[in-house]
């Protein structure tokens, strides 16, 4: 597959993506606070179990949202749920390879008393490279239009 291809895409295509993802970035927080107020006092680190328990129907969430706004395939329900969950292993295991990198470069540039802040904005600096690695994933393997492989 030639980088060009895995670039060719359309304004609108990229905007609904990117609308979507922010309803998806709503309502996958919404049901970890959820799962965290519900789990809170019964479970000892609910906000871990809250984690593991909201990501599945964030994914779920993202899954459907981008199949139906934006790719607009049809069928493959099956194969595309499978990766959609690669593709979203994949950018977590991205995200876990550069976070302590921004972390370290946040921590040089910081004063100190801000510090505590590097992890929080190492977040947020990822998040973008995380999206274009998600949107570049969805578009070219998980909603790959004329594509019959897993």
């Amino acid at each position: 597959m030639r980088i060009k291809s895995l670039l060719e895409t359309n304004r609108k295509e990229v905007i609904l993506y990117l609308i979507t993802g922010v309803w998806n970035t709503v309502f996958g927080y919404g049901v970890y606070a959820f799962f965290v107020w519900l789990l809170t006092g019964k479970l000892p680190a609910a906000y871990m179990f809250a984690s593991v328990i909201s990501t599945f129907f964030s994914v779920t969430n993202s899954y459907l949202s981008y199949k139906v706004f934006v790719f607009k395939t049809k069928g493959n329900y099956i194969k595309e749920y499978i990766k959609c969950w690669a593709v979203y292993g994949s950018a977590g295991i991205v995200n876990l390879a550069l976070l302590p990198v921004a972390v370290f470069c946040f921590n040089t540039v910081l004063p100190d008393k801000y510090l505590n802040l590097s992890p929080y904005l190492a977040g947020l600096a990822l998040l973008f490279v995380t999206t274009v690695f998600s949107f570049l994933g969805h578009k070219n393997v998980t909603f790959k239009k004329g594509s019959k492989n897993l």
